[in-house]
Parts: structure tokens; C-alpha cells; sequence
């Protein structure tokens, strides 16, 4: 970054610019320096942790985007511990570093913002000596500006910060003035200090006007987004004036091999509070790492669902739009007079396919909204608390190494040099070589030192007065960090309270918004009382009619076996035997096919159309477009519509099944699929433990999860006896030093109810009770939703069916009547050239020619015996019987397609209506479980739990007051 700091009173102009490795060295030293006393945020996880936790912000946008691209980006590995996380955020940001990759300069400025002034969780945790808590402390939290690291960071401007490049952006750097004294620093201090100047992103969502913002907004007025290629790590180079390229030497190198979190679990601490502390800490980072690690799994299934449902949306939309054309479609022998009066009688006449659209839109966008906003506020708040738990350990272990440092110099040389041993063991970092170098320059200074004589006016106590200093300061330091961690205790609860209070908000809103989609959409869908008696007559007229038709039909196939009995080539043959074998095939066929019409009366299929025609003799089942009529080909392509659309509605409520039901393997005991695939390093369950589970089990794991985090209690679910007796120890310790784990709000009753069914022991606040009721509120009657639809979806390809009979019971009238005329032109050409072969018979038998005589006899012969006058006008009535069938097909084709078409409409907004009904009726009982969740969550909220968090409840409540 690139700062102007212009003074007043003959101080001189000073620009200075900072690179990530100047911000590392902040990060580093500031632990350093005071012990890890200050507690302050990394900067490696400020940069990187949300997007390695995969949190979103829980933007409509984002979420709706998240449904949209759903499974088709390759997730990365999961971060499992808050080691993991911040080995993986180290790692990172050396690549970064290496690579000079450019940094988001709101991160950089949100990090140092919240150092300055003491800002921990987003502004849910106030830790600085400003804050309104810090009077009430023995030991005041650290005052980071009388930091030598901070000074340094801002101030200092050596010969080896190199002239920033051109192409950066960045005017070659400035000096602070050779002879600037610290005063004139520390005046510089104050100055900025009291500059009236805050700092804001570009998009104006961060301010930081409060507390020392000014230092923040004077000094670092703008951050260069990269890491500038001329600064190499600050930890490989030496101090020197040529090839030094950070601020300070010193920086340590590359992370660890072995992680802060295992260091600190590792250590020893003289204080059984700090110890205590840490190991209930401890317990905290699981349950946000599990409730974290629960809610990706169920955000991955509520955005697989809602995109079923979203898909179920467009297949209503698209179905709701076929039936309007269809109901529109004109189809019969229909005047117009009478298609107006059988208009005005159809009861969802006004409503278009633009209204039916639009409203499944905001139905389906609402249901898309519903759940992944809140999970993602979740996310980001567990996100938040797992930052402030991850800078924990690493100022734990820097605690105790400068303990083991003030009784052993070589151990303090090893600390200055940034290089420790680790786990015990002589494993070093990257920074040995130069810790080596500090040994050898320590033992020539003491070896040179030994034979000399003291300097007069020192006296032999002065190492052990230095010694004494150094171990108030440390204890001074020990206090604070013990105050700052019991300031953490204290802000736990109304943490949860402010998680709890946004995300159930959250939910309430989308529910809202979901609840008058559904509501506007259903009051478009109202029919008035005498049109739905209208539409009661109308079906009964329907029923009767479709009664009528059955035995109808079933007679015109009995008309269609008939003729073909008629027919010589079965009745009349040479062999008896071969023509009673045929006989009784033929009756046989006839049989299967009367019987599947009988059980599929009013909805032919291709299969019944094909065994009637091949009873008749149809051996060409081919239609060809000239023979088909208007009507027919209109009818066939609604029918292909319909179907399309109707598989469409059954595969996305076969989605919402597979979510909401769960696999065939789904039912077993929960605590087995927690332990199957269970990580023994993090105690957090792998995704696919949870893949057979049902929506609604997925959702009560991670509210007992989300549970167990705001209940802030330190006892782990499923965890040994080992474990749990130092967590109660811990907590007996922690307790009589204030820290109140009493649960008052009762969110620990949700867990218990969630995982045992019941609850162990009373508690004065029944908000997990309350949660467990919104969520079987929630889950209500979906499952009777889906099985109503799959009802009436079944229902529905019935309807196709009935609609696909107007196609093949054409289909069959046309083949049937092609066939026997055929067969009647047939006969009536052959029995021509019989009576033509006669009368040349008589000829020329009178012009006594013998050899054409018995020529003609033998062509003659040839043709088949039952030719004659009667074959020709048999084969003519049934040509005429064949039309008469045809006719009574297309008609009652056509009665059933009225009928049809007149409903058309009714089925599809059935299953509209009654999934916005569904949808009103639960959001209602939703709101109402919010709302009394929401006031039971504000009734425990007190003064005390307020004052917790540090002050940074009432300063907000003071500047919005001020701002009013």
C-alpha cells in the first residue's frame, strides 16, 4: 500500500508503501512482541478462510447462482479442523507470496481496521482498551498502538524498502526523515489518532468510523493490490542495505510442519485457568467445525431441491400452457355458436398462460430462496467464530515460549531469530541458519566477555532485576490474555443470540416472501361456489356419458370380429382341417384382443391398435399423412405435448423424492452413519455418511449441531469418557472464574431432543425445544404432498392416454376401411377378368378354336373358386360396414375428445393449486414458529449477556442513536 502522512507544525510530508510480507510481519510480530497477549486476528485466515470454509455471504444472488450451476463445479477438499484451516490459509498465502499474486485490498484494510481497534468476529466482539469492558478488567487488554511492530509497520522507512515499480501504480517511496526522534513518531501518533478521517470500502458496507479508525484511515489512506515483485520473503533476507527488502528483519519463515493448534494442545501451561481455557476452546472449535461441516451437506441437498422444485415449476408452466391450446383448439364438427357457448361455460376460462407463468416464477424463485440465504448466514457466522478460535493457539504457543525464554537465553536468541523447536524435538524451521548464526555471534560476545572486568556503576542484581521485569511484564501479559480469553467466555452467548436472531430473521423473511407467492398464486386459482357446482354437474354428465361410450365401444370391436368372420379367405377352403386350425387361431387372436380392449376401454394404445388390425387382416399398419385428416394431425401433436410434459412433472417430483425420502439404504441408526466413515483426526462425519439420509434427518443433525454451538457448552456429543471428564474439569475450573456455561436460553434441549428423543434435565429457556418445533413444523406433510402428486400424476397419463385414443382409434378406422376396400377391389377385378375369360371361352368355342379354348380354361381355373357375383357384393357390404365402423370410431373419438377437452385445464391447476395451498398453509405455521422462537431468543437476552461481548452491542446501539 501507498500512504500520504502529512503533520502539522513542521513535520515533514511522508510517503511510505507496504507489501503482503509487511503485512505478515505485522501479523507476526504483534504476537511476538507482547506475549500473544494481544490475541490478534491471522491474516492468513482473514485473507483465505472464508473461501478455503467455502462460506458464502448469503446473497440472493449468490444463492440463486449456487441452484442454477448446481453439480457442475468440482468441490474442493474440506477444511476438517481449525488446524487444518489455518495450516491450509498459511500455505496459501506463501504461494501467494511467491507467485506475487494480487490481494483484495478490502481484505487488507478490513484486517488492519480490526487490529487497530481491537474488532474480532465482524464486530461481534469488542477486545480493545477502548472498549466499554476493559475498565471493568484487573489486566486492560493490550493498546496496540504503543506497538514497536505497529510503529514500524507504519513509520519506519529504511534503506531497504526498494522504490515501488511504475507499472504498480505506486511513486517511488518516501522517507520518515533521518532525523525523526520516537517522539516525533509518537506525536505523529497522536495526530492521526485525532484526525477526524474513517475508512469505507467502495461499496460503502464497511466503516470504521469508531474507535481508532482515524489511525487506520491516516496512515494506510490506500493498499497496493499486489505483492510487488521487488520484495522477496521477509523471512529468507537479512536486514541489509542492498539486499533487504522488508521493514524489519526477523520475520519468521514458512509455516510450520507442525500446526499452532497441535503445539498448543501439546504445551504445558503454568495457569490452569489459560489451560482450562484452552481445552474448552477446544471443544468450541469442533462444534462450529461440525456445524459448518453439516450445514455443506444439507445447503448441497435444499440446493439439489430446489432445483427439483424449480424444474417442477417449468413442467406445470409448460403442461398448464399445452392444456390451454388444447382447450382452445378447434377440433369436431363444432359450429362457432356452439364453441361460444361451451366457452363461457368453462370455469378457468380468464386465466392465460402469461398469468399461470408468471406466478409459478415467483413461486419456484421463492422456493429456490428459501433455505440456502439462512444456511449461508450460518456458514458465515460459524466461519467469523471459527477466525477469533483460530488466532487462539498460535498466541498460546508464543505465550509459552517466551516463559521458556526468560530463564533460558539460548531458548530467547532461537525466539528473536524466529526459530523454535517443536513438539519437544529438535525439528527447526526454515530460519535455522539464521538462528545458528545468532548462537555463534552469542557465544564469541560471551567468550569475549568472560575475562573482562564489569563496566563501573553495574551492579550483580541488575541481570536478575532484568530478569524480575521481565517476568512481571510476562505475568502482566498472562492476565490479559487470560482476561481476553474470559472476554471471549462472555461473548459467546449473545454470539449465539445474534447468529440465532439472523438466521431465523432470514428464514422468516424467505418464508414470507415464499408464503405470498403461494397466496397470490392460489387466489388466481378461486372459482366462485355455483361454477364449482356447475363444474360437480358436469362431471357426473361425464361419468354417464363415459359409461355409455364404454359399452359403445366395446360393441364396434364386436362389430370389427364380426366382419371378419364374414370374410371367404376363412370361411371357404379346400381343406377342412387347415381351415378349422385357422378358425380357431383366429379366435384365439380375436379373444386376446377383445379382452385387452376391455381393459383398456377409452385409451387405445399402439398395442390394441395393432392386434385389432391384425384380427382384421391389416397386414400395412402404416398411415400415411395424405390419409390422415387435420383434426388428427392437430390431435397427435397436442398428445406428444402433453406426454412430454407430464414426464417432465413425474421426473422432478421423482427429484423431490429421492431428496425428501432419501435412498432405499436410508433409516438406519444415526449414530452408525456418524461413526462409518468417521474422520479420526476431526470427529467430523464425510459427506457420504449422510448421502442415504432423508432432507429432514440432514436438517435436524445440523440445527443439533447449530444447537450445541449457541448452547456453548464445553461437553462434546458421542465423545469417551477420557474426553469427557476434562471437559468437565475444564468447565468446574472456568466456572469459578465467572465463565457461566449454564445454558439459559436452553439451546442444549434441541441436541437431547434430536439425538436421545428426549430431554435430560429442565432448563428456564425452551428456544431448542422451540427449534425442534419449527423444524417438524417445517417438514409437515411434504411427503403427502409428493405422494397427492404422484396421485394425480398417475391420473393424468390416464388423461394422455384418453387424448392418444383419439390418434389410434383413427389410425384404426383408417387402415380398417383401406383394407376391405381393397380387398372389395379386389374381388371385383377378379371377378371381371373371370366373366372376361368366359365370354372369350363362348367365343371362340363358336369360332370352333379348340387350343384357345383350353388356353383360356386353364387361366380360367387359376383364378380362386369363390369368385362370383355374391363374393363381389359380400365384399362390397363389407367395405360398407368397414366405412359405418369408421364413422362410429371417429365419433366416438371425438365425444371422448370433447369431454377431454373440456377439463383440459382443471387437472393441471389441481396440482398447482394444491401445492400453493401446501405452501401457504406451511409458511403460516412457519412464521408463527419463527416468531415465537425469535421472542423466546430476546426474552434471555439481559444487560449482562449484552455487556459480554465487550461493548460492541451498546457502542452500536450509541452510534446509531447519534447517527438518529
Amino acid at each position: 500500500g501507498q500512504n500520504d502522512l502529512r503533520g502539522a507544525g513542521g513535520l515533514p510530508p511522508a510517503k511510505t508503501a507496504r507489501s503482503l510480507p509487511d503485512f505478515l510481519f505485522l501479523d507476526t510480530h504483534l504476537r511476538t512482541e507482547f506475549a500473544g497477549a494481544a490475541l490478534p486476528p491471522l491474516l492468513s485466515v482473514a485473507l483465505y478462510g472464508r473461501e478455503l470454509l467455502e462460506v458464502r455471504g448469503g446473497d440472493d444472488g449468490e444463492s440463486v447462482a449456487s441452484a442454477a450451476t448446481f453439480g457442475t463445479l468440482q468441490p474442493p477438499e474440506p477444511v476438517r479442523t481449525v488446524s487444518d484451516l489455518a495450516r491450509r490459509c498459511q500455505d496459501r498465502l506463501g504461494q501467494d507470496m511467491d507467485a506475487n499474486v494480487p490481494v483484495e485490498e478490502n481484505k487488507l484494510a478490513a484486517w488492519l481496521g480490526d487490529v487497530l481497534n481491537g474488532i474480532r468476529g465482524e464486530g461481534e466482539w469488542l477486545l480493545g482498551p477502548h472498549s466499554p469492558a476493559a475498565a471493568r478488567r484487573d489486566a486492560p487488554p493490550i493498546d496496540v498502538t504503543t506497538s514497536e511492530a505497529l510503529e514500524a509497520f507504519l513509520y519506519r522507512n529504511t534503506d531497504s524498502l526498494p522504490a515501488p515499480p511504475i507499472d504498480g501504480g505506486m511513486s517511488g517511496g518516501g522517507t520518515t526523515g533521518g532525523g525523526a526522534t520516537a517522539a516525533s513518531r509518537a506525536s505523529c501518533l497522536v495526530m492521526a489518532l485525532d484526525q477526524p478521517i474513517s475508512l469505507s470500502d467502495s461499496t460503502g458496507k464497511r466503516n470504521l468510523s469508531h474507535l481508532g479508525a482515524a489511525l487506520l484511515a491516516a496512515p494506510m489512506a490506500c493498499f497496493d493490490q499486489r505483492c510487488t515483485g521487488q520484495f522477496d520473503d521477509m523471512h529468507n533476507k537479512t536486514n541489509t542495505s542492498n539486499g533487504g527488502r522488508g521493514i524489519v528483519s526477523g520475520v519468521p519463515g514458512s509455516p510450520q510442519k507442525a500446526s499452532s493448534s497441535r503445539m498448543a494442545q501439546a504445551l504445558t501451561l503454568q495457569s490452569p485457568l489459560l489451560t482450562a481455557q484452552r481445552d474448552v476452546l477446544t471443544t468450541y472449535r469442533r462444534h462450529a467445525t461440525k456445524t459448518l461441516h453439516r450445514m455443506k451437506i444439507l445447503r448441497d441437498d435444499e440446493l439439489r431441491m430446489a432445483t427439483a422444485w424449480k424444474r417442477f415449476a417449468i413442467s406445470l408452466s409448460n403442461l398448464f400452457a399445452f392444456e390451454k391450446d388444447l382447450e382452445n383448439a378447434w377440433v369436431g364438427s363444432q359450429s362457432k355458436t356452439l364453441r361460444k357457448e361451451e366457452k363461457k361455460k368453462k370455469p378457468y376460462r380468464k386465466i392465460t398462460k402469461n398469468v399461470i407463468d408468471d406466478s409459478l416464477r415467483v413461486v419456484a424463485k421463492h422456493k429456490v430462496e428459501r433455505s440456502s440465504p439462512g444456511l449461508d448466514i450460518v456458514g458465515d457466522m460459524m466461519a467469523t467464530l471459527l477466525a477469533d478460535l483460530a488466532a487462539v493457539d498460535p498466541c498460546l504457543v508464543d505465550y509459552a515460549r517466551a516463559l521458556s525464554a526468560v530463564d533460558d537465553p539460548v531458548q530467547k536468541l532461537l525466539n528473536n531469530a524466529g526459530c523454535a523447536p517443536v513438539d519437544g524435538g529438535a525439528q527447526w524451521k526454515e530460519g535455522s541458519v539464521k538462528a545458528l548464526g545468532a548462537l555463534k555471534t552469542a557465544a564469541s560476545t560471551l567468550a569475549k566477555k568472560a575475562g573482562q572486568q564489569p563496566p563501573p556503576g553495574d551492579s550483580p542484581l541488575s541481570a536478575s532485576s532484568t530478569q524480575k521485569a521481565e517476568r512481571l511484564r510476562l505475568q502482566h501479559h498472562g492476565q490479559v490474555l487470560e482476561g481476553s480469553l474470559h472476554s471471549l467466555f462472555d461473548s459467546m452467548h449473545i454470539r449465539s443470540a445474534r447468529t440465532a436472531s439472523r438466521y431465523l430473521r432470514t428464514e422468516a423473511g424467505r418464508a414470507a416472501n415464499l408464503r405470498a407467492g403461494a397466496t397470490t398464486l392460489s387466489a388466481k386459482l378461486q372459482v366462485s361456489d355455483s361454477m364449482r357446482a356447475e363444474m360437480n354437474e358436469r362431471n357426473q354428465r361425464h361419468a354417464h356419458e363415459d359409461k355409455e361410450d364404454d359399452v359403445t365401444e366395446l360393441g364396434i370391436v364386436r362389430e370389427m370380429f364380426e366382419l371378419v368372420q364374414q370374410s371367404s379367405g376363412v370361411a371357404d377352403d379346400d381343406d377342412d382341417t387347415i381351415a378349422e386350425e385357422m378358425r380357431q387361431a383366429h379366435e384365439e387372436m380375436c379373444s386376446r384382443a377383445f379382452l385387452l380392449a376391455s381393459e383398456r376401454v377409452g385409451r387405445w394404445n399402439g398395442e390394441l391398435a395393432l392386434a385389432l388390425m391384425e384380427c382384421s387382416g391389416v397386414e400395412d399398419a402404416e398411415v400415411r399423412v395424405e390419409e390422415t385428416t387435420r383434426d388428427l394431425r392437430l390431435v397427435r401433436k397436442y398428445a406428444i405435448g402433453l406426454r412430454e410434459n407430464v414426464d417432465r412433472c413425474a421426473e422432478a417430483v421423482g427429484m423431490l423424492n429421492g431428496v425428501v425420502l432419501g435412498a432405499e439404504t436410508a433409516g438406519g441408526d444415526d449414530q452408525s452413519l456418524d461413526t462409518n466413515l468417521m474422520s479420526t483426526y476431526s470427529n467430523i462425519s464425510s459427506s457420504m455418511s449422510y448421502e442415504a439420509m432423508k432432507i429432514n434427518r440432514k436438517r435436524e443433525l445440523f440445527l443439533s449441531s447449530l444447537a450445541r454451538t449457541m448452547s456453548a457448552t464445553p461437553i462434546l456429543a458421542g465423545s469417551d469418557e477420557m474426553q469427557r471428564a476434562k471437559a468437565v474439569k475444564s468447565t468446574q475450573v472456568l466456572e469459578q472464574s465467572g465463565v457461566d456455561f449454564s445454558d439459559p436460553a436452553g439451546w442444549l434441549a434441541a441436541s437431547e431432543i434430536i439425538e436421545t428423543g428426549s430431554e435430560r434435565r429442565y432448563r428456564p429457556g425452551k428456544c431448542g425445544e422451540l427449534l425442534v418445533s419449527y423444524q417438524q413444523v417445517r417438514d409437515a406433510d411434504v411427503a403427502v404432498l409428493l405422494a397427492r402428486t404422484n396421485q394425480l400424476l398417475a391420473a393424468y397419463h390416464k388423461r394422455v392416454e384418453m387424448i392418444e385414443s383419439f390418434v389410434y382409434m383413427h389410425c384404426v378406422g383408417i387402415q380398417l376401411e383401406k383394407h376391405y376396400s381393397n380387398m372389395r377391389s379386389s374381388a371385383l377385378a377378379k371377378f371381371e377378368e373371370k366373366t372376361d375369360i368366359t365370354t372369350a371361352i363362348n367365343i371362340a368355342m363358336k369360332k370352333n378354336l379348340p387350343a384357345l379354348v383350353e388356353e383360356l380354361k386353364v387361366k380360367l381355373d387359376s383364378l380362386p373358386s369363390s369368385i362370383s357375383h355374391t363374393s363381389v357384393k359380400q365384399a362390397k357390404e363389407r367395405h360398407l360396414i368397414s366405412k359405418n365402423i369408421k364413422e362410429d370410431l371417429q365419433k366416438l373419438a371425438e365425444r371422448r375428445f370433447q369431454r377431454t377437452r373440456e377439463t383440459s385445464t382443471e387437472r393441471v391447476i389441481a396440482m398447482i393449486k394444491m401445492w400453493a395451498d401446501h405452501e401457504d398453509r406451511i409458511t403460516n405455521a412457519e412464521l408463527k414458529a419463527l416468531g415465537d422462537l425469535i421472542n423466546e431468543i430476546e426474552r434471555h437476552i439481559s444487560r449482562s449477556i449484552i455487556e459480554g461481548d465487550g461493548g460492541a452491542g451498546l457502542l452500536a446501539v450509541a452510534t446509531a442513536r447519534q447517527e438518529s
